[in-house]
């Protein structure tokens, strides 16, 4: 079940448009979350949004609790009523180190070691952003 939610979450990012930060920060929170629960205990599909609404906040990239219940059916007060359970399960450690922030520092130091203008300096950002 935790699974099965783990791809709904990912299509949910993907319908939003979310950058990928937001789905790996989103990730990592549930399966962090569901370290201490059980899915008998709370429902995945609640806290999946719930995930997803926290690393939006996180990443800065806010979207409300009444749009992602518009674009999911689903109500955003069960959303916000969640978001404090979320937390204190987290242990409020809301930061998240994502590897993507490893690679996006390594492009950024070739390309200053390199110059913007070397061939393979371009081909290494046109990977980097295919990853992502």
């Amino acid at each position: 079940m935790r699974v099965f939610n783990e791809d709904e979450l990912r299509e949910v990012c993907s319908a939003f448009y979310f950058p990928n930060k937001i789905q790996v920060t989103a990730l990592i929170y549930f399966k962090r979350f569901y370290l201490q629960w059980s899915v008998m205990e709370h429902h995945p599909k609640n806290i999946m949004l719930t995930c997803v609404y926290a690393a939006c906040k996180i990443e800065e990239n806010h979207v409300s609790a009444e749009e992602l219940g518009k674009g999911i059916p689903q109500d955003h007060q069960i959303i916000l009523n969640y978001e404090m359970t979320v937390y204190q399960s987290l242990e409020f450690d809301l930061i998240v180190y994502a590897p993507y922030h490893s690679i996006e520092g390594f492009v950024n130091d070739i390309e200053e070691f390199c110059g913007t203008n070397d061939e393979q300096t371009q081909m290494l950002k046109v990977t980097y952003a295919i990853i992502l």
